[in-house]
């Protein structure tokens, strides 16, 4: 189905990029950096209606998002570190909530182009 969302599209990148930073903690930074490299990775020549999501065959979606998670990680490993606030509907809603929100524009703009 295009467009689907599948853990195998992020996991390599977001594992890679925690190794790389030496982090011993995941938040929601890093989760936002990985939607963002994401939704990146389509080039705007590549995007359309049934393409805003990069196949998990895509070349460039696990050295993006690595590089990205390892930045927020670094970046927030300088930052004081401040105890987690509870958010309504848990984690899994966050990180939908920021896939949906990196892709949106995406979506807008292949519309916004007629395809």
């Amino acid at each position: 189905f295009p467009n689907q969302i599948n853990n195998v599209l992020v996991f390599p990148g977001v594992f890679r990029g925690l190794l790389d930073a030496q982090s011993r903690t995941v938040n929601t930074e890093m989760m936002i950096a990985a939607a963002r490299a994401l939704a990146t990775t389509v080039a705007d020549d590549e995007l359309n209606a049934n393409y805003i999501i990069p196949s998990v065959f895509h070349k460039d979606v696990a050295k993006t998002v690595a590089s990205a998670v390892r930045e927020a990680a670094l970046a927030g490993a300088q930052e004081d570190a401040a105890p987690p606030r509870p958010t309504p509907g848990g984690h899994h809603e966050i990180r939908c909530r920021s896939l949906a929100t990196a892709f949106e524009g995406r979506a807008n703009s292949a519309t916004a182009q007629g395809v």
